[in-house]
């Protein structure tokens, strides 16, 4: 897991080139619509065992574009999906292709260079952040507080009076 990673000094490269156990697997899923999922795994390429993990965020019959990575066909045989293999850029054409993943890829690492790099163990935690900020971007501050006002207003929270004795409302896990 994500959290068992030795740390080490900000800055200092990695030790193999490419897709290696040096770095942090971010399995990316983004909607035409803008609306993505992101959470880191693992390290280095994405097993069998972590696609099975992602698999409750696809619904039945998807169409799927993947990198070519072959961990993805189990995706196709559990969610009954077609899956198209982008492996270069000379199978891309008006709808087939991978770049709205590209560019959700740009934008996270432009957001991670501002923060001046992210630790391995709360990179899930600012990847939620980070799918916040891009749900709100292309909207204006009011609609946004509008819309987080409206959230908001839906969420009941009750609890009893034995509750604040024995102080379990306090030890609440996300």
């Amino acid at each position: 897991m994500i959290e068992d990673v030795p740390g080490k000094k900000r800055g200092t490269p990695s030790q193999k080139r490419g897709i290696s156990t040096d770095k942090v697997c971010l399995i990316t899923g983004i909607e035409r619509d803008g609306d993505c999922f992101m959470r880191a795994l693992n390290m280095g390429r994405p097993s069998i065992e972590d696609i099975k993990d992602y698999d409750q965020h696809i619904v039945q019959k998807t169409y799927l574009w993947t990198d070519g990575l072959q961990s993805y066909s189990v995706l196709s045989t559990e969610k009954q999906c077609t899956i198209k293999q982008m492996k270069d850029r000379k199978q891309y054409d008006a709808v087939n292709h991978l770049n709205h993943v590209n560019s959700l890829h740009s934008r996270i690492k432009a957001q991670y260079k501002r923060y001046r790099s992210v630790a391995s163990k709360y990179i899930n935690r600012y990847a939620a952040l980070f799918r916040i900020q891009e749900l709100y971007r292309k909207i204006n501050g009011q609609e946004m507080i509008t819309s987080l006002l409206m959230k908001l207003r839906h969420l009941h929270t009750t609890f009893f009076i034995r509750q604040i004795r024995n102080e379990s409302i306090f030890n609440v896990t996300f």
